[in-house]
C-alpha cells in the first residue's frame, strides 16, 4: 500500500469514526445533559489522532465541529437550546486538548520505539564486536603458542652447543663471547617459556602434579636461582621460614616458578644495594609467602593492573626487558592451587610487597585448569 492510499484510508476511517459517534449518540442522548452530548465525539477524535496522526485527528475534529449546528435538528433528540458559541468553543478547546495529548503520546511511543530499536542494534553490535574480539584473542593465543613452539625448537641446540663450547674455550675473548650467547639464549628461553605457560593457562592445558611440598624447600630453591643476579647488583636476599616448617599439597615446580618470578621481579626493580625479604609462615589454614623489596615501588593507579597480561610497570622510563607476563603467570598458577596473590606498595620509590596465600589442605585438581581457562578467556 502506497503512502497516499494509506493516508486516504486514515481520512476515511476518521469520517467513519465521526459517523459512528453520531450513531452511538442516538440511543444515549436522553441520558446526556448540557454539553455532555458532545462526549461521543471525543473518543472518535482521539482514536483518529492515535491511529492516523495529528492531521487525521484534526480532520475528525473539524468534521465533528462542522456538524454541531445540525445536532438539535436530528429526530428523537432533545433540543439543545443551550448549544451556542460558548458550547462550540468549549467543544473545540476540548478537542484541541485531546489532539495535543494524543500527539504527545504518539511522539512518546515513537521515541520509545526508536530508543528500543537503537538499543537492540547497539546490543547486537556489541555482541558481534565481543564475538570478534574473543575470536581474535583466541587466534592470537594460538598464534603465540605456535610461534613459541617453533622458536623453542632451534633455541635448545643453540643453548646446548654454546654451553659445550664455553666449557672447551681456551681464550678469554672466546669465553666472553660464548657467555654472552648463553645469557642471551637463556633470556630468550625464559621469554618463550612465559609465552607457552600463558598459552597453557588460557587454553586450559596447564596441569599440576600435586604432592606434599615443603615451602621452605621451594623458597630456598627459588632464592638460589636468583642469587647470582642479586649478587651482581649487590642486593641482599634474606629468608624467614617458620621454625616448624609449612607443608602443603601442591606442584613443587610451579611453586618454585611463582617464587622465582616474584624474586626476579624484585631484583629487576630494586636498585643496587637494596634489600629483599622472603618469609614463609602459617596463618590458620593458609600458608603465606611474602616477598618484600626496597625497590622503586608501584604507583597506586597501576597496582590494579599489575597482574594483567603484557603489563609492565616501568615508571622510571627505563626499559627492563621481558614481556610483562611474569606476574600474570604467578596469579594464574596461584589460583590453580586455590590460592590468592596480592600486591601492596606505599608508592613509587617506597618498595613493594607481594603476598601469596595458599590453602594447606586442599590438593590441586586437574579440572581447575579448565575452569580457570574459561574464567580468563
Amino acid at each position: 500500500m502506497t503512502i497516499t492510499s494509506r493516508k486516504a484510508t486514515h481520512y476515511a476511517l476518521a469520517a467513519g469514526l465521526v459517523a459512528l459517534a453520531w450513531i452511538i449518540r442516538l440511543p444515549i442522548a436522553e441520558y446526556l445533559q448540557d454539553w455532555v452530548p458532545h462526549s461521543p465525539f471525543f473518543p472518535a477524535v482521539a482514536f483518529a489522532a492515535v491511529y492516523g496522526g495529528l492531521d487525521v485527528g484534526i480532520f475528525a475534529a473539524i468534521l465533528a465541529s462542522l456538524s454541531m449546528p445540525w445536532w438539535p435538528n436530528l429526530p428523537n433528540l432533545p433540543a439543545n437550546e443551550g448549544l451556542g458559541p460558548v458550547d462550540i468553543t468549549l467543544f473545540v478547546v476540548i478537542n484541541i486538548l485531546i489532539l495535543a495529548l494524543c500527539e504527545g503520546m504518539t511522539r512518546a511511543r515513537r521515541t520509545a520505539e526508536r530508543l528500543a530499536e537503537e538499543r537492540r542494534l547497539h546490543l547486537e553490535t556489541e555482541r558481534q564486536l565481543r564475538a570478534q574480539a574473543e575470536q581474535a584473542n583466541l587466534l592470537k593465543d594460538e598464534f603465540l603458542a605456535s610461534v613459541s613452539h617453533e622458536l623453542r625448537s632451534p633455541l635448545q641446540p643453540i643453548l646446548g652447543w654454546s654451553e659445550l663450547l664455553l666449557q672447551q674455550a681456551d681464550s678469554e675473548e672466546t669465553k666472553a663471547g660464548l657467555s654472552t650467547i648463553v645469557r642471551s639464549a637463556e633470556m630468550q628461553s625464559h621469554l618463550i617459556e612465559d609465552l607457552l605457560d600463558m598459552s597453557r593457562v588460557v587454553t586450559g592445558h596447564m596441569r599440576l602434579e600435586s604432592k606434599p611440598v615443603e615451602l621452605a624447600d621451594v623458597v630456598h630453591e627459588a632464592v638460589e636461582t636468583v642469587s647470582i643476579a642479586a649478587r651482581a647488583k649487590n642486593i641482599h636476599i634474606e629468608s624467614h621460614i617458620a621454625v616448624d616448617g609449612v607443608a602443603i599439597v601442591a606442584d613443587h615446580a610451579r611453586l618454585v616458578q611463582v617464587v622465582w618470578n616474584l624474586l626476579s621481579n624484585a631484583v629487576k626493580f630494586t636498585p643496587s644495594g637494596g634489600h629483599i625479604d622472603v618469609s614463609v609462615k602459617q596463618n590458620h589454614d593458609l600458608a603465606e609467602i611474602v616477598v618484600t623489596d626496597t625497590g622503586q615501588g608501584i604507583a597506586p593507579d597501576f597496582q590494579p593492573l599489575v597482574f594483567d597480561r603484557f603489563q609492565k610497570g616501568e615508571q622510571t622510563g627505563k626499559r627492563k626487558g621481558g614481556l610483562g607476563l611474569g606476574l600474570a603467570i604467578v596469579k594464574n598458577i596461584v589460583e590453580l592451587h586455590g590460592g590468592t596473590v596480592t600486591v601492596s606498595s606505599p608508592g613509587e620509590g617506597l618498595g613493594t610487597t607481594f603476598t601469596v596465600r595458599l590453602p594447606i589442605q586442599r590438593p590441586a585438581q586437574p579440572q581447575d585448569a579448565r575452569e580457570l581457562a574459561r574464567a580468563t578467556a
